[in-house]
């Protein structure tokens, strides 16, 4: 039921509570008929209703929240794509960056300690295989955002600066 898309619901997600959702859905009338579609069509449906929402989904995190409002409040770096993916030459998803800019090539993780402590090395090689493909990768701890926001924003604006004149 948790994964890394669905992070920032992980407090409101519970399995209990999923369990008597879906018996009461069991027991109850249909409001229409079911839908064709092929096998694995219900995820689909799921990921083009998640992509609709991207919008909504800018910043669950408190962390991502935080250096998002540095950003802005910093009032010289352009609003950052949120939730950026980034797939392999076979169209398997390799990583989402929290935020990226598409023009300069950068892409910003926000990484929280207790998510991540077991992944460190595999998050290291998705970032990587990135910054092979000519991408610049900011990642600030949790806890840097919190106490110094202002200065992982000015992090992202040299490098901003950097790229966007093409130095």
């Amino acid at each position: 039921m948790k994964s890394y898309r669905n992070q920032p619901f992980h407090k409101q997600l519970d399995k209990n509570l999923a369990r008597d959702l879906l018996f009461q859905l069991a027991n109850s009338e249909l409001l229409s008929g079911p839908v064709k579609a092929q096998r694995g069509g219900g995820i689909k449906m799921t990921d083009q209703w998640l992509d609709q929402r991207a919008e909504e989904r800018t910043s669950g995190t408190v962390i991502e929240q935080r250096l998002l409002e540095a950003v802005r409040g910093g009032g010289r770096l352009p609003q950052p794509i949120a939730q950026r993916e980034f797939h392999t030459p076979n169209g398997a998803l390799l990583t989402i960056a929290d935020f990226a800019y598409e023009n300069e090539k950068i892409a910003i993780y926000c990484d929280g300690f207790a998510s991540h402590k077991d992944k460190v090395a595999s998050d290291a090689q998705k970032r990587n295989e990135l910054q092979a493909r000519g991408w610049a990768v900011l990642t600030f701890w949790g806890q840097t955002i919190l106490k110094y926001p202002e200065r992982c924003e000015e992090q992202v604006w040299r490098l901003y600066q950097t790229r966007a004149n093409g130095l």
